[in-house]
This record gives C-alpha cells, sequence and structure tokens, in this order.
C-alpha cells in the first residue's frame, strides 16, 4: 500500500493515529468538537506530508540544503524569541503592548507567551547555531562574531525565562 521509498515508518505511525483519532470521534469517545478533531487529524496529516516531502528531497540528493534551511528556520524564530523576551523583559515593553504581549514581567515567554516553550526554542537555536555552516556534514560551524552575539543572546533569554526544562535541556 505504501511506498518504502517515500513513507517511512513515522508516516504510517501518523496516518494509523490519524485514523485512530477519526474512528474515536465516530464512535463518541473525544469530548470535542468536530472542528477541533478535523484540525487534529489535519495536524497528523501534515506531519505525514512533510515526512514525505523531506524524503523526496533527501532522495533527490539535496540532503544538505534541506538541512541548512532547516536549521535557519529554526535559529530565525529563536532569536525572533529572544528579541522578544529582551522587549518583554525591559522597563520599555509598554511601548510595544499593541504588538508584544506583556505577559507575565518576572518570567517572559517570548512570540508564544509559554516560557517553557520560548526556551526549548532557544535551546533548538543554540543546537542550529552549532550545526548551521557550509562546512562538511561532520564538521561544527566555525566560530564568528555574530555566532557569539547570537549565542548571547540566545542564552540570556533562556536564563530570563527562568525555565527548568531549558536548562535541564542545555
Amino acid at each position: 500500500v505504501c511506498s518504502s521509498d517515500l513513507i517511512n515508518s513515522l508516516g504510517v505511525l501518523t496516518g494509523f493515529w490519524a485514523v485512530l483519532v477519526a474512528v474515536q470521534y465516530a464512535l463518541g469517545w473525544i469530548p470535542t468538537s468536530i472542528e477541533f478533531t478535523l484540525l487534529g487529524i489535519g495536524y497528523l496529516l501534515a506531519a505525514l506530508m512533510v515526512g514525505v516531502l523531506v524524503r523526496i528531497w533527501v532522495n533527490a540528493g539535496f540532503a544538505h540544503e534541506l538541512l541548512h534551511a532547516f536549521l535557519t528556520a529554526v535559529l530565525v524564530v529563536a532569536l525572533l524569541n529572544a528579541v522578544v523576551l529582551c522587549v518583554q523583559a525591559s522597563p520599555w515593553s509598554t511601548y510595544f503592548e499593541p504588538f508584544i504581549e506583556v505577559g507575565n514581567p518576572q518570567r517572559p515567554g517570548g512570540i508564544i507567551s509559554q516560557p517553557n516553550i520560548v526556551g526549548t526554542w532557544c535551546v533548538c537555536g543554540l543546537v542550529a547555531l552549532v550545526f548551521l555552516s557550509k562546512e562538511p556534514l561532520e564538521q561544527a560551524a566555525p566560530v564568528s562574531l555574530w555566532r557569539i552575539l547570537a549565542m548571547v543572546l540566545l542564552l540570556w533569554a533562556i536564563n530570563t525565562t527562568l525555565s527548568r526544562i531549558a536548562l535541564i535541556e542545555i
């Protein structure tokens, strides 16, 4: 039924999970509305499609480019969260209220406004800093001033979130 070249075991598991959610809703075992159920199934099927697209790119020989694009996206989100944390933790946050949710001033949470999730994003940004390079896949990225500054910003943001989960992840 499934081509092993396009769908891996994670894709099969995702598809099975989507069918299981649909069956549970149909039998009345999930007490949510159809919109939430369809949204959940949609997320699961989107994960399946991302797996298929990744497999296609890897089979086409673009694994390094795909990794580079993915790490760039992770680093951008992590840095945006860190910048928003800087604003939320500063006394100037009142100037940005229409744009940035103020949240808890003792424990800001970045774009997502959940400190643990933002802390995890910042840890992922640190990992992206290490591997985001044009160098061969076996080597870490070279040290540069922008990487050091980005690392300082991300570490400051992790400290500001007071997220124990992010500290354990580090």
